[in-house]
């Protein structure tokens, strides 16, 4: 009787195996992450052992720790979805400059005259490539004012493209 239990068993295996995949994990090998985050948890690391030292830029290392972070659905956080910025974010360089494209872009588009001044508040999402989201203080006429705008840019093909800017609510 256990031979025939175990040939059923190994036949079940295979069986499972074959409609997964033999490469693919199965979703309870990892615990409570799912296939997703395990994937994009180790493509990061595939990246980080081939550059070897070098460290990655502001932007890469922030979809990099929302890839990893992120993935539990039990912490609350699903990946992909909108995320405050890391704390400082709104100085860092990358970032301002990417706030200032969407400000320069905004005035060829409208016609307007538009100042930044600073950048208030920055958020992300990761998509094909990373949404800024950003609240920016801009100088309209010797006015300050507040205006929102959404940035997509993937960093790997020099790209960046205003999505949206609009008056802050």
């Amino acid at each position: 009787m256990d031979a025939k239990k175990k040939k059923k068993k190994k036949k079940k295996k295979k069986k499972r195996e074959r409609a997964r995949g033999p490469n693919r994990p199965s979703r309870l090998a990892h615990g409570n992450r799912s296939v997703l985050s395990q994937t994009l948890i180790s493509s990061q690391s595939v990246v980080h052992s081939s550059l070897g030292s070098a460290q990655p830029s502001g932007r890469t290392a922030a979809m990099a720790e929302a890839a990893q972070g992120g993935g539990l659905r039990g912490r609350g956080v699903l990946l992909g979805g909108v995320q405050d910025a890391p704390a400082g974010r709104e100085n860092d360089l990358e970032t301002i400059e990417l706030a200032r494209f969407a400000v320069a872009e905004h005035n060829a588009k409208a016609n307007a005259l538009l100042e930044f001044e600073r950048l208030v508040k920055v958020r992300q999402q990761v998509v094909a490539g990373c949404m800024h989201y950003f609240t920016i203080e801009v100088k309209e006429g010797g006015a300050k004012k507040l205006y929102e705008a959404k940035v997509w840019e993937k960093a790997w093909e020099n790209f960046k493209q205003l999505q949206e800017f609009k008056p802050a609510a």
